[in-house]
């Protein structure tokens, strides 16, 4: 009696191993493309009764950053602030973060540079703003995932 061996079947081999690579090499590429990808523009508007801000950071994420707010009376008056400042805190963590003395760079118009967000996750920015009318807060909510 004779045997007959068969070889094991080489095509599914032969076609996995080239689709898995192509399949590592595309989820590589996506990484790549997308890891230094910045974050759309946030533009966070709030108000108190004497004051509303309107904040444009132009990715909220960690590390130094640029911020830009514009401030006015709730009237639209811009002649009677004296000076604006932001802090961050994450009250889930207990992080708070220094205060950054805005730079006025138009009426109403003021920019900030430095480290706000040290890490991800949901931070409250609040704006005090020094007026004649006196001091004035507002906190708006800022959700950093990068």
């Amino acid at each position: 009696m004779t045997s007959k061996t068969t070889a094991p079947p080489r095509r599914r081999t032969t076609l996995l191993v080239p689709g898995l690579a192509l399949a590592a090499v595309v989820a590589a590429g996506i990484f790549f493309v997308n890891r230094d990808r910045a974050a759309e523009p946030a533009v966070l508007r709030a108000g108190s009764a004497a004051h509303q801000v309107e904040v444009h950071l132009a990715e909220p994420r960690t590390g130094q950053l640029d911020l830009e707010l514009t401030v006015a009376a709730t009237g639209g008056d811009t002649a009677g602030i004296t000076g604006v400042s932001v802090e961050a805190a994450m009250p889930s963590m207990g992080h708070a973060t220094s205060e950054l003395p805005g730079t006025a760079v138009g009426s109403g118009r003021y920019r900030f540079h430095g480290e706000l967000f040290p890490m991800t996750g949901q931070w409250d920015l609040t704006v005090h703003v020094a007026s004649v009318g006196g001091p004035d807060q507002i906190t708006l909510p800022v959700t950093v995932t990068r």
